[in-house]
């Protein structure tokens, strides 16, 4: 997704642009609901490399003070 902060109200209006009356702003609750988990989910899986990336660099640093 090139704007990982858009709205799904904003992600529907671009395939209603390019395919007029193919999707209806019916569909944007379903959207609403398929758009929560999946941030949820890239949220979870970012936060939990960025804490896997900080204990490596700390492991790193642990090593090279012990080291003689």
């Amino acid at each position: 997704m090139s704007k990982p902060d858009s709205t799904a109200k904003e992600l529907l209006e671009r395939p209603q642009r390019e395919h007029p009356g193919v999707f209806s702003d019916g569909q944007l609750r379903t959207l609403q609901r398929r758009v929560r988990p999946w941030r949820a989910t890239e949220a979870r899986r970012l936060l939990l490399a960025n804490l896997d990336g900080v204990g490596a660099v700390h492991r790193e640093r642990t090593a090279i003070e012990l080291a003689p």
